[in-house]
């Protein structure tokens, strides 16, 4: 089976998944940040695989609604309504990079993954309140 390097920055990109688990760590949304970090493996191993494994590629996306719906919640519970359309704004521009994607898959999906990062500063300079 064909793997990817870890160099390759489709992987290497979930480094900043797991600077961002951390992050929520620390301003002590652990149930996000426990959310985000199973995600970040779970996608880290689909690519990993070279996006070939469908065990992989299944629970990368139920942790990723997982984590949008902790995110979400947070931002409903935490948040200002503008600063939850501001971030909903977000995940729909990531969304579109996701599904044009297919132009160029290593390059826009690496692209997208730098979107879901910056997202996630987003919503933990948000949930910080500060």
């Amino acid at each position: 089976m064909k793997k990817r390097e870890l160099l390759d920055p489709i992987i290497s990109t979930h480094a900043l998944f797991l600077l961002n688990s951390i992050l929520y760590a620390i301003a002590d949304y652990i149930v996000l940040a426990l959310a985000l970090f199973v995600s970040s493996i779970c996608s880290f191993l689909y690519h990993l695989s070279h996006e070939v494994s469908l065990f992989w590629k299944r629970m990368d996306h139920l942790m990723c609604v997982v984590a949008l719906t902790c995110i979400f919640y947070y931002l409903i519970n935490f948040a200002h309504s503008s600063e939850v359309w501001i971030c909903l704004s977000w995940l729909i521009f990531s969304l579109i990079i996701y599904k044009i994607g297919k132009i160029n898959y290593q390059i826009f999906h690496t692209i997208w993954h730098l979107a879901v990062f910056v997202g996630n500063l987003l919503v933990w300079y948000i949930l910080r309140g500060e």
